[in-house]
């Protein structure tokens, strides 16, 4: 397996983990930790990935850089094009946010709205405004997508199901209120917002079922 299929395989095995602010998957390093060890924030998912998958950023194992920092080491791009390829969101000319091109016109993102690590495409992060770049590493090239169809949906349905569970926090405080006013305006949002994930993954309401 070359280092791209690795590194899309590392980062696709993340989706649906957690976020938190200044954790990141095998490392755990940052001023907010948790004690949950698979926690992951944004820049720690293409730090934790890139050690993981052996990756080279300058010759040289990969530092634990803020999504800034990897912005500003970056070469700029036009669009990703290579598994390993790294989008911002910007704030006054500085990122505060990163994540990461995995092929396939699919980005994985850790804090993507959910409060886990999911998955985007590419137009998606662009109509955000993304800024897109390119660290100096030893990846290569993608050598062929090993995911099967059936791995595919299951992603899209681990990722229909983050959207759902969004609304869980909101769902218990209705509860523990006993507002039942509040429970049916949440569970409504709830059942829309599916439906609108569903609708933009492609995805069957039977196949949503499984989710």
């Amino acid at each position: 397996m070359s280092k791209a299929n690795d590194v899309r395989a590392q980062a696709l095995s993340l989706v649906g983990q957690n976020y938190h602010l200044g954790e990141e998957p095998w490392y755990v390093i940052g001023p907010e930790q948790t004690r949950i060890k698979l926690d992951t924030d944004c820049s720690g998912l293409p730090y934790g990935v890139f050690r993981r998958a052996g990756v080279l950023v300058d010759g040289q194992m990969m530092d634990r850089l803020t999504a800034n920092g990897l912005y500003y080491r970056a070469k700029v791009i036009v669009g990703p094009s290579r598994v390993g390829d790294l989008g911002f969101l910007l704030r006054n000319s500085r990122a505060y946010h990163v994540f990461m091109y995995v092929g396939n016109d699919q980005v994985v993102e850790a804090g993507d709205g959910t409060g886990h690590v999911g998955l985007r495409t590419v137009a998606h992060e662009n109509a955000r405004g993304a800024k897109w770049g390119r660290l100096n590493t030893d990846i290569g090239e993608f050598t062929g997508d090993e995911m099967t169809e059936a791995q595919d949906k299951l992603l899209k349905l681990v990722r229909l199901s983050m959207v759902a569970r969004s609304f869980d926090i909101q769902m218990i405080e209705a509860i523990v209120k006993n507002d039942v006013l509040r429970i049916e305006v949440v569970r409504a949002a709830q059942q829309i917002a599916v439906e609108v994930e569903r609708n933009r993954l492609g995805l069957t309401p039977a196949e949503a079922l499984r989710a």
